[in-house]
Formats: C-alpha cells, structure tokens, sequence
C-alpha cells in the first residue's frame, strides 16, 4: 500500500514539474515574459537588393530598404509589394516597407518612350521608282557585253560618321552576265580618278580595255571564293573605314602608323548594311574595304618597296564622292600562265579577335609583324617568279597583273543656279575635277544611280542620267569631260525628277541655309530610301543604248 501511494505521489510532481517547466503565449502585458520571435523570408528579382543581411530570415515588423537598379531609358512598370503596386512610390531608386509576412517582390520596367518630332522636308529625287523592272523573261545575258556587268551605284547615304563627308553604306550593284557562277576571287575593286595620268592618257584605258592604274583613291582586294549566281546581281558594299598604314596626301613621306580610325564605323557589319537597305538573306552582300598594295612611289624610289595607300589623294576611307569626276573598275588578276601570285599580307581576317579588340596586344602584333619595315594591315602583294611587283610606280605592272573587267564612270550634275556669266555664252566649262568649281551639284543622297551595258567593244557601263540633266551636261560641262563619260542619250522618259517628302529631326526654317545639316538631321524616310532599288533589275538595265 506504501509502495502505490509513492508512486502516485511521483506521477503528479512530475506533472506539477512540466507544467511549470511550459509557458503561455505572452499576450504582451506581462514585462516578465519573453514573447517568441517571428521570422519571414524575402525573395527578391534580379535588379533589387535589400539592406538585410539575410533575406532568408527577417524579423517580423523590420523596416527593410529595397535598392533597385532601373536600366537606362526605363521606367518602373511594376512593383509588387505584398499585392500592391508601389512603383509611384519608389525615390532615388530606394523603397522602404515593414516585413509583416513572407514575401515574393514582383518587378517590371518598360522602356521610356519619347515622343520624337519630325519635320517634313520637300526635296527633288530622280523618280527610280518610276523605272520598271525587268520582267523574268527579260533577265538573260546581254551579247557582246563583259562576264560581269555594273547596274547601279549609291554614291551617299544620309548614315555617316565623323563629319559630312563620310558616310557608311554606299554599294556597286554588280550583275552576272553568264550563265555559270561568277568567281570574284582575286579581283580588284579600283577607284581613281579617270582623267589623271595613263588613265586618260592611253587611248585602250579610255575605252576601259586597260587598267586603271594612276590616281588610285580606293583599292580592295576579294582573296576568297566569292560567286555570284547565273543572272543574279550582288552588291559590294565600299565599307568607309580600315586599318590605315600612313594615310595623308603625302602618305609614302610620312611614319606609317597603325589606327583604327572610326571604331564604331569600322565594326558596323555586314548585318548592319541588311538593316540599312532592309534586305533578307536572299540579297548577296559582298564588303569590300580599302586596302594598301605593296608599291615604289616614283618621287621617293629611294625609299624602296613599302605598303602604299591611297596614294592619288590619301584617303583613308571609301567614300566614292557624289560630284567628282571618278571612275571604279573591276579587275581581274592574271597570273601569267602560273608564273605569278596574289595575296594579302597581314590579313585581319587571320588574327585573333582577342588581338584586334586590344589596342596593346594589336600594337605589339603589329610591331612583330611589319611589312618592308612598316605596320600596315591587309596589303596586297604580288611576286613573278617570287620577285616582288611594283604595283605604282611601273603602272604597266598594274596593266600586266590585272586586267579590266568592267568599268563605271560617273560625275555630279549641274547647278544651274550656280553657273557664272561666262557658263551661259559658252567661254566657260563646268569642271568636275574639284568641288570649288562653280555650277557644280550633288546626286541626291542614297539615290542609286542607273547603268546600261557598255557600247560594243568597250567596258565602260553607259550612265542613264534623268532627262532633263543630258542636256544641261552636254552644255556646261567641259568637253574632255564630257567625252570621258559614258551618257546615254537615249533619254527614259519616266527617270525624270519629282518632289518627295523626307524627315528631319531639326525644323529646316530654323537655320540659315550655310547651316543645313542633311546627314545629321535626315532620318529614315519613304521618300528618301525609295530613290534605290538594291534588290532590283530595271528593265533598260539589260537594254544597250
């Protein structure tokens, strides 16, 4: 009986002891307990960080501050914070809110939209549009014409860098006139002038049956397998800007040097040219970059062979000139029955990416790599027997290497509100050989301008200029000029001049005319971009006059 009692007894103290041991929830009025804390989690968005050290655990009623990172040219669209949208109340990009719950922040920007103003402008533009295109029956080769013919030609486009007279996707429209693939590969691109030296001077170059070999402004060489479909055309893009080796008028005096000039200009590709034109994959693109060729200048034969540019100006970019008088050619290298070869040296596309993106690792390749002494990038090089070729001041050696393929000559109009006195009675010429000249006139910018096949026995395209300007060049413009070209005569009634509206992100009105900025202020139009036709075939494209 002892025993049972005792262990009774046990039984309720420990229950007394467990009972002691447990505490009731605190309702807060008693400063003697100690209440239990409350903790929750906060999961935030890429984009948002809080000033807690620990979001997985925040204490109950914690004032936490959110610092959001609000991408440029954005706006916050959306900030949930338990339900609510507070993205009107954020500061400084800086929140602040008590943790009563576990929470998921919620966040969404959108881009700030800025309500741009454009002004209308009124220009004339010859009417391509106006021109039809060649039917499929049309599209055949033309007899008695070059393997590859030049159809049309945009002189300048309203996209530029650095200043007015550099601008970033002009291109050659080039025709297959075969029925096989055409090969490009170790063609030349030439730009010169066509009235300097050997080039006005040989009577088979003034027909373009020899080489344009003196007064050189552009030269590209293709070193790769390029073809262009049977009946099909491509366009070579003259992109504006390379790696330069000692550009200047008297470039072959000065220290050569390695710069990448207009890097933004110089990266833009071939992808970037599609955009500009709104082309697809099914538009051949070809870019083409000016390139030095290994030379002896004849007033420094001295100085020995070096990588030579531009030596007929110095211009270190592509820009083929909207009012000159210039001349570009397709040539195509001969290798003598085998006994010489072409290539380029210092290729930029075999050096690494991580090179080129590096102005200190480019420098130090350039350095170990030098050619006849001098940092210089893609330059062509042309031996005979493993005997080096002067390509400059032996022009014949030009005449030998490469032969003409097709040759396009062209020039900028008349201004008849510029003309003087002496341009009305005849005892002056306009002269398109500087820009100075008085009565001279720009093609319209990313206007393209029209070519036809080139007169029996000659390979230079004939230009179709609208009607109303054959005349006024026959007129003004100075007869060996005139004779150098290559106008048709036979007049297309509808390529006439219409007005058309562009825009302008300035208002026109608001500045004198010496303060007209066309390529800074004009924005992609339908007026303007519908003076080319870079997928197109015009009908008197295949039509020889």
């Amino acid at each position: 009986m002892k025993k049972k009692i005792t262990t009774i007894s046990i039984v309720i103290l420990s229950i007394l002891i467990l009972l002691g041991c447990t505490k009731k929830p605190s309702n807060g009025t008693d400063p003697n307990e100690d209440p239990v804390d409350t903790y929750y989690a906060l999961v935030l968005p890429e984009g948002i960080t809080s000033n807690q050290p620990d979001n997985t655990k925040i204490k109950k009623d914690t004032e936490v501050t959110l610092t959001i990172l609000i991408p440029n040219n954005h706006e916050i669209k959306d900030l949930m914070i338990y339900g609510i949208n507070l993205a009107d109340d954020v500061r400084d990009g800086k929140i602040t809110f008590k943790m009563t719950g576990n929470l998921t922040v919620l966040f969404e920007t959108r881009e700030i939209q800025e309500e741009v103003v454009y002004y209308d402008y009124e220009v004339d533009m010859p009417s391509l549009w106006a021109l039809p295109q060649a039917s499929e029956e049309e599209i055949a080769v033309v007899e008695d014409a070059p393997d590859l013919l030049i159809f049309g030609m945009v002189l300048d486009t309203y996209k530029y860098f650095n200043y007015e007279t550099m601008s970033a996707f002009e291109y050659v429209k080039v025709f297959n006139n075969t029925n096989q693939p055409y090969n490009l590969k170790n063609h030349r691109i030439v730009l010169a002038n066509p009235m300097m030296g050997q080039n006005y001077e040989d009577a088979d170059s003034k027909l373009g049956n020899a080489s344009l070999v003196t007064g050189h402004l552009f030269s590209s060489f293709i070193d790769t397998d390029t073809f262009i479909e049977p009946l099909k055309t491509a366009l070579i893009w003259l992109k504006p800007y390379y790696y330069t080796a000692g550009s200047g008028t008297d470039g072959y005096t000065k220290q050569f040097s390695s710069n990448l000039l207009q890097p933004e200009a110089y990266d833009q590709t071939i992808e970037d040219f599609r955009a500009f034109w709104h082309l697809d994959e099914t538009t051949q693109v070809i870019k083409a970059n000016n390139q030095p060729f290994i030379a002896k200048h004849p007033l420094y034969l001295d100085v020995g062979f070096y990588p030579i540019i531009s030596p007929g100006a110095g211009q270190p970019y592509s820009h083929i000139n909207r009012v000159l008088l210039r001349s570009l050619e397709i040539q195509k290298f001969d290798d003598q029955e085998g006994s010489a070869s072409v290539q380029l040296l210092n290729n930029t596309a075999s050096i690494p990416k991580a090179i080129l993106d590096d102005p200190d690792l480019l420098r130090d390749w350039a350095e170990q790599h030098k050619l006849y002494d001098k940092v210089a990038f893609n330059v062509m090089e042309v031996k005979d027997n493993d005997e080096v070729m002067d390509m400059y001041a032996e022009f014949s050696n030009s005449r030998k290497y490469f032969k003409p393929v097709i040759r396009a000559n062209f020039s900028g109009l008349i201004d008849v509100n510029k003309l003087e006195p002496g341009h009305e009675d005849g005892s002056l010429k306009v002269d398109f050989l500087s820009t100075s000249n008085p009565g001279l006139r720009d093609w319209p910018n990313t206007h393209e301008i029209q070519f036809r096949p080139p007169k029996v026995g000659e390979r230079i395209a004939q230009l179709q200029v609208p009607v109303r300007d054959y005349g006024r060049l026959e007129k003004y413009m100075k007869f060996d000029q005139f004779e150098t070209m290559r106008f048709v005569k036979e007049q297309v009634i509808t390529y006439t001049w219409r007005k058309v509206m562009v825009k302008l992100i300035e208002n026109p009105d608001d500045y004198p005319e010496g303060e007209f900025k066309w390529r800074l202020w004009e924005v992609e139009s339908e007026g303007r971009l519908s003076g080319a036709a870079p997928k197109e075939i015009k009908a008197i494209n295949l039509l020889r006059p």
